[in-house]
């Protein structure tokens, strides 16, 4: 028989093995790819979509004798400062009335989105705050002065930083994924050494050397591993586009191919190259394993599943990840060049489950043992052979059981998080907008006098009160302050900030009889701490050529509705007392009637309020619900979380499925005796079936405590990391119950599909009385 041809017919006496095998590298492809492409491609839209419409910076000045090397030079420090970056510039020129022989003339810088990536934003972010030194000194250009109006530099900024720590914390999931498909593989590979042991020693006995067994180990995996990376890679490309396009719309789909090509195949490539070395490796220690193999091995005894050295470093390393992540509060740290993302604190989850599934493992020898013991002791045959099987083949249990604790805890991991930065995205743009719906004049915020037309919106459907709002520009020496203004008696009425004692809020700015002129005012924490104010100090701000005297009353971590984290709150009433009329900008603060402040009647209400107030900008904080709603940055991340989670579902499953093949080759010699000694088939599939239920049930029970242990450590910190303004909330863990418990669900009833498929194969082999020992 030729080399090719035993190599073929070894591999299809293993086809259902090597099938799963195939499966199984193609899950980990899949899952890897679809969870950093679905990441990426998100970036890559957000970039695209998350800029406000219109958002520009403008230059303007007075046109120079040499009107053509004005421009060139414009153009060149434009292209200094912003390398790289895809921009419109746009010059015009506008006649000045009171002087017609010098024009102003303007170039307007617009980014083409279309072509933006994410790491252009901070290129955008940086030029545009450089801009304007670099050209007001600028002879050629600066005519008489110059002037920077800057709508797009800021929110570039912004956006650039929430996709920073979007993709910092989307390590995490990937991370948990990556070491679920290791272990998968691994566990697995050692799965198919060990059903082919007997096979090996065979080959061993007959002059086989272990080159030779390497290299056909070698060439089967690179088979297997290409068919099952392609298929995973075809899998990906397919969901990919799938899960980015419905977060941000047809610009993710569109885009989403060319973006994430190259992170899908290298994806590919390393879990093919991964397989093929697992694969090779764990055939070369068997093939060097067996002629050293004791008493205990043979006799299918292991004491322990999991060495102690194993237990001891995996904690260790868990715990000094962990540490790192609760250090820095989030996988984001900073560093003289900025931030930067720490690994290690991005893998805590990931190994403190590992841990977890570790510990399980280690557990899992004397537990079973205690369990032979109280079984013997019985009538019954099942529980005898459930208890007395587990405890003989941990070696083979202990596959399904890691990847059931890793699965398990995914899903609550996953779950959990998904529904904590939800509801601290919602927090956190409560807090920024302070209401449930704004109302302010023209078409951008600030934009000055008074907001006409608000008579009727306290009659509208859904609207429970309304009050008159300002917000001033003010100062404390250099530093900028901003100065919110409502009316004291209103706040209770249309705050709404969780976390926020309104009433408190209310009864600190109310003026009763002021000391010395200066209004009582509510504090950030932020401005507090940078000027060192205690209640009762007070404070001198500077805001349009006045002093506007203001004494702490309260010290609160934000002011709800404030721009800025340096801010005060004030009475209106008072406030416009001491400033001149029409300083600020005016605004109207409507509160919902409870209900209608929901995310499925938010965009009603928003409408109603818009209509009553012609050409108004209406801003409310729940996301998607008006064209002024804040962003969710955080939702590129709830994503990768559950297409991980659902990612060592598969594997999970995967694994209780390749165990269940193996075995039912491996052990048919077993039913054979069993049924001479007396054990029908009916009791024969229920004991088979009670081994993976047994196992596997308490693995996934134990790996959901687990999962549930490490969102409480890190979930918070993870939550408020992706979610910009959330760093002054109180996080708590708010899962997502319904799907977690699906995910749950799903786990548990793959589990009892195997052992009830196991079950019926194993009684179908009790039955087939023509299957004889020696024609295996």
């Amino acid at each position: 028989m030729s080399r090719s041809r035993l190599l073929a017919r070894r591999a299809g006496a293993h086809r259902g093995l090597l099938v799963l095998l195939c499966l199984l590298v193609a899950a980990v492809t899949a899952g890897l790819g679809a969870t950093l492409g679905s990441v990426q491609a998100s970036a890559a839209a957000a970039a695209r979509t998350g800029l406000p419409e219109g958002a520009s910076v403008t230059v303007t000045t007075r046109l120079a004798e040499d009107a053509v090397a004005q421009d060139e030079r414009v153009r060149a420090v434009v292209a200094d400062l912003f390398p790289g970056v895809p921009l419109d510039v746009v010059r015009s020129q506008v006649a000045d009335p009171r002087e017609p022989s010098a024009p102003f003339v303007t170039w307007t810088l617009r980014p083409a989105v279309a072509a933006l990536v994410p790491g252009d934003l901070r290129a955008v972010a940086a030029g545009s705050a450089g801009l304007r030194g670099a050209l007001r000194t600028d002879e050629a250009v600066a005519v008489r002065g110059l002037t920077v109006e800057d709508s797009l530099g800021p929110p570039s900024a912004e956006l650039d930083a929430a996709l920073t720590a979007a993709g910092a914390v989307a390590l995490v999931p990937v991370t948990l994924l990556g070491l679920v498909s290791l272990v998968a593989l691994v566990q697995v590979a050692r799965l198919v050494g060990a059903v082919r042991g007997e096979e090996v020693a065979l080959l061993v006995s007959r002059g086989a050397s272990v080159r030779q067994i390497a290299g056909a180990a070698t060439l089967e995996a690179s088979v297997v591993a290409l068919a099952g990376a392609l298929a995973g890679t075809a899998v990906a490309a397919v969901v990919v586009p799938g899960v980015a396009g419905g977060a941000a719309g047809a610009a993710a789909g569109a885009a989403t191919v060319a973006t994430v090509a190259l992170p899908l195949l290298a994806v590919a490539l390393g879990v093919g190259t991964v397989a093929v070395v697992v694969l090779g490796a764990v055939a070369v220690a068997g093939a060097r394993a067996v002629a050293r193999r004791g008493a205990t091995e043979r006799s299918g005894r292991v004491r322990r599943a999991a060495a102690g050295a194993t237990v001891v470093l995996t904690v260790a390393l868990a715990l000094l990840c962990a540490e790192r992540l609760h250090r820095a509060g989030s996988p984001l740290v900073g560093t003289t060049q900025g931030v930067r993302t720490d690994p290690l604190a991005a893998a805590a989850p990931a190994l403190a489950l590992a841990a977890s599934a570790v510990v399980v493992l280690a557990l899992l020898g004397p537990l079973a043992a205690a369990g032979e013991r109280v079984a013997s002791r019985g009538r019954g045959v099942v529980g005898a052979l459930v208890a007395r099987q587990v405890a003989r083949g941990l070696g083979v249990v202990a596959v399904p059981v890691v990847l059931l604790v890793l699965a398990a805890g995914s899903v609550v991991l996953a779950g959990a998080f998904a529904g904590t930065a939800e509801r601290v995205r919602d927090d956190a743009a409560a807090l920024r907008v302070g209401t449930d719906v704004r109302v302010r004049p023209g078409t951008s915020p600030g934009t000055q006098g008074p907001v006409t037309g608000l008579d009727g919106l306290t009659g509208l459907e859904g609207v429970a009160a309304a009050a008159p709002a300002r917000e001033v520009a003010a100062a404390v020496g250099q530093d900028p302050v901003r100065v919110l203004a409502l009316p004291a008696a209103q706040v209770p009425r249309v705050v709404r900030a969780p976390g926020v004692d309104v009433e408190r809020l209310a009864a600190a700015i109310e003026v009763s009889a002021p000391q010395d002129g200066a209004l009582p005012a509510v504090v950030s924490r932020a401005l507090a701490d940078r000027l060192g104010l205690a209640p009762g100090d007070r404070l001198d701000l500077r805001a349009h050529g006045a002093t506007l005297p203001v004494t702490t009353a309260l010290v609160v971590p934000a002011v709800p509705g404030a721009s800025s984290q340096a801010a005060v709150l004030v009475d209106l009433g008072a406030l416009a007392a001491r400033l001149p009329e029409g300083a600020g900008a005016a605004e109207v603060w409507v509160a919902a009637v409870p209900g209608h402040g929901e995310p499925g009647t938010a965009a009603a209400l928003a409408a109603r309020v818009a209509d009553a107030v012609p050409g108004a900008q209406v801003v409310t904080a729940r996301p998607g619900s008006s064209p002024g709603a804040v962003a969710d940055p955080s939702g590129s991340v709830r994503r990768a979380a559950w297409v991980a989670a659902a990612g060592t579902v598969v594997l999970g499953l995967g694994g209780v499925l390749a165990v269940a093949v193996a075995t039912l080759r491996a052990r048919r010699g077993e039913v054979v005796v069993l049924r001479a000694v007396g054990t029908g088939p009916r009791a024969q599939a229920w004991a088979r079936a009670g081994e993976l239920l047994a196992a596997g049930g308490a693995a996934v029970v134990l790996g959901a405590g687990a999962g549930a242990l490490v969102a409480l450590s890190a979930v918070p910190l993870l939550a408020r990391a992706t979610v910009p303004g959330a760093g002054l909330l109180d996080v708590e863990v708010v899962p997502a119950t319904v799907p977690t418990a699906a995910g749950l669900a799903l786990l548990a009833a793959g589990v009892v599909a195997v052992a009830a498929a196991t079950g019926a194969r194993v009684a179908g082999q009790a039955r087939d009385t023509t299957w004889r020992e020696e024609v295996r």
